[in-house]
């Protein structure tokens, strides 16, 4: 049986470390915004969608994946889009594996040029069988507070969008970022997709399930207020170079995310959000 290995290995132009478990299980993490670009539970049972014509030189955001969004989501701040954290090459640290187990840690610091925040930022990524565990750590290193949102904008892979259907959000409330950002409630028990969808939702639960294609995804989180669940459909994805035509149909996001109250830390304190994936 092969053992629990982590090595170099490289997407596109991009620097990467594989983890692979004893069981077959791998993920694939580039260093360059300290990106999952892969996680298969078991072998060819590829769990993330990464577009065909994602950019993978280094000069542009990863299309799929999970990509890390710091210290801004979207236009909620006065910051770059999204952020810097996705666009920038992290330092690897720690690794460390066993029987089970096999995980890697990237940093920022200030002493980045990147890093506009007075903070040292982690990045670790943990694989298990059949599990993923993604944790997100924050630790103030300066002497004025601050304040960020922060998402892991996780691109989960189905057959069809059409046949999927998201479980856990019903009666929760919502930010509809298609229409102008007012709030409103999901009455229905399965999310099902069928046009452009962007929402926000606020104080979400720790546990959601996605039903694609004869098998399930579970998605918890910590730490994180929020979720964002996000598809472009047909119309706005024609504005993305990177995501061919039909690419749509293949993903769905869900987003472990810190948004509509922004965390605000002093100095010394420090925040931790997670997102875990499981293959049941």
């Amino acid at each position: 049986m092969q053992a629990t290995m982590l090595s170099s290995t490289r997407i596109g132009a991009l620097p990467a470390l594989r983890l692979d478990l004893s069981d077959g299980g791998s993920a694939t993490v580039t260093d360059y915004g300290a990106h999952v670009v892969s996680w298969q539970p078991v072998p060819g049972d590829e769990r993330l969608f990464m577009s065909e014509t994602a950019v993978l030189d280094g000069t542009k955001p990863v299309r799929g994946g999970v990509p890390v969004i710091f210290p801004q989501f979207g236009a909620f701040g006065t910051g770059v889009r999204h952020g810097f954290a996705r666009t920038v090459s992290w330092t690897p640290e720690e690794r460390r594996s066993g029987q089970d187990y096999a995980t890697a840690t990237w940093v920022l610091t200030p002493d980045d040029s990147a890093l506009s925040v007075p903070a040292r930022v982690e990045m670790t990524v943990s694989l298990g069988p059949r599990r993923l565990d993604l944790e997100l750590h924050v630790a103030h290193d300066g002497t004025a507070s601050f304040s960020f949102t922060a998402a892991l904008h996780t691109y989960l892979r189905v057959d069809d969008i059409a046949s999927a259907s998201l479980l856990g959000l019903q009666d929760c409330a919502y930010r509809d970022q298609t229409d102008e950002g007012r709030m409103k409630r999901q009455e229905e028990r399965h999310l099902r997709i069928d046009r452009e969808i962007d929402r926000i939702y606020a104080e979400a639960p720790a546990k959601l399930e996605l039903i694609a294609g004869g098998r399930s995804t579970h998605v918890l989180q910590d730490g994180f207020t929020d979720v964002v669940i996000w598809n472009p459909w047909i119309e706005r994805s024609r504005a993305f170079p990177d995501l061919p035509a039909d690419g749509f149909r293949r993903f769905l996001c869900v987003e472990a995310a810190t948004v509509l109250e922004p965390v605000r830390l002093a100095d010394g304190e420090t925040w931790t959000g997670r997102q875990t994936l499981i293959a049941p």
